[in-house]
């Protein structure tokens, strides 16, 4: 395993408070900006994307498997790495939250008497923190598993089982990332195993990361049958409510005195509602080719 983990998480971090740039609605946000013009709910926000979705929700789950491992070196890594974000993350949080940022940052770590974080300046990060050849193993490694992730739930497939990965048309870059990053592809997307494929068998739902198809044999984790059924009556309960919604939308009566919220509000539901049946209808022409 290469440093790309730790490198990854401070990458993301720089990225987001070095360049100050947030996607946010296709739009950038500047941090600073929204600080200094009073616009606090989107200087929050920024960050609770980063301490949210990128330490706690990615790479805090990517230590795991690693920590429990014999490698002394990368475990000290880690563990460097983490204490040093998490410093930074309060630094940052504690203008929205004083008091409680002031009091983890007093009880996680020993500190000079006095010391205080009101009392530091805005962090400025150096720039050669960035990886970007990190960054894009880990977003790889991201991808792979959030699209394991979504086959198991779109297929109903056991949480707590553990289903094995074929690998098929896997590039040597893949493969090496297979390598490097396996056990914690495994461990996040509860695999058995991971292992490479001319052929998919009979009864295995496949997905597509870049050019490499991944097969998941699911037939004996399911009854496709009654899984087939499943998917269709969800489809069908979806199908009554977007028609039912969208009748409300297409009364101009309704429109005309409706507050906007609440067409918004109707609008946001068609909408979701067909996302998801868009997944449900693929899933079921999934299992009806398995």
């Amino acid at each position: 395993m290469d440093e790309g983990l730790s490198k990854a998480v401070r990458k993301t971090f720089v990225k987001l408070y070095q360049d100050g740039l947030i996607y946010r609605d296709k739009r950038l946000k500047h941090i600073e900006n929204a600080l200094e013009s009073y616009r606090f709910n989107e200087g929050a926000n920024a960050i609770y994307q980063f301490v949210w979705g990128s330490f706690c929700d990615w790479y805090l789950e990517f230590t795991k498997p690693l920590l429990a491992g014999d490698d002394e070196a990368l475990k000290s890594e880690i563990r460097g790495t983490t204490g040093w974000v998490l410093d930074q993350i309060l630094l940052l949080l504690n203008p929205f939250m004083p008091y409680i940022t002031e009091e983890l940052y007093t009880a996680i770590a020993k500190r000079e008497k006095g010391a205080l974080l009101m009392g530091q300046s805005w962090p400025d990060y150096d720039v050669t923190l960035s990886d970007d050849a990190a960054a894009k193993k880990i977003d790889w490694v991201q991808r792979v598993i959030g699209e394991i992730r979504s086959v198991r739930a779109d297929m109903n497939v056991p949480a707590k089982a553990e289903i094995e990965l074929l690998v098929k048309d896997a590039c040597d870059m893949t493969k090496q990332g297979f390598e490097a990053y396996g056990n914690v592809i495994q461990t996040m997307a509860r695999l058995s195993s991971i292992s490479y494929t001319d052929v998919a068998p009979k009864g295995a739902i496949q997905t597509v990361v870049d050019k490499t198809t991944l097969i998941l044999p699911i037939a004996e984790l399911i009854d496709l049958d009654q899984e087939r059924e499943r998917l269709k009556k969800e489809i069908l309960k979806l199908e009554e409510n977007i028609q039912k919604v969208s009748q409300q939308l297409n009364n101009k009566g309704f429109v005309a005195n409706a507050p906007a919220d609440v067409i918004a509000e109707k609008k946001g539901q068609v909408a979701q509602s067909e996302e998801i049946k868009e997944k449900l209808a693929k899933a079921l022409e999934q299992l009806d080719a398995a």
